[in-house]
């Protein structure tokens, strides 16, 4: 490698570590929108749809492909709940609330393995 490919490498790893740095305020924020669609709130579930969108698009540009993969889902199952146009059901919450749960455990495991590289 040379000095530069070492510099580039140095500043993608400082990128990824403060990207994991924020998890917690992401995931924060993804659990206040879940609670506030389970209490009634209609535009919540499309905030948390985009907010989960983002973290899709982001995770895999940072390298976190688990992380990007367990987002869209989530993503696809707050739009098809957007598009029934029906109230989120106790079932439907559940399985929003795990697959919130999984992206708040794949931002844990990835800081969880320390100095974060490109997977």
């Amino acid at each position: 490698m040379t000095n530069g490919d070492d510099a580039l490498a140095e500043a993608i790893r400082l990128l990824r570590v403060e990207y994991l740095g924020d998890a917690p305020e992401r995931v924060a924020e993804l659990w206040a929108l879940l609670e506030r669609a389970e209490n009634g709130d209609s535009g919540a579930l499309d905030e948390l749809r985009r907010a989960l969108h983002k973290l899709a698009g982001s995770g895999g540009s940072y390298g976190f492909p688990e992380l990007s993969s367990k987002s869209r889902a989530g993503e696809h199952e707050a739009q098809r709940l957007l598009e029934s146009g029906a109230p989120v059901s106790a079932a439907e919450q559940k399985t929003l609330r795990s697959m919130v749960q999984g992206v708040a455990d794949e931002f844990a495991d990835a800081s969880a393995r320390g100095d974060p590289t490109p997977a």
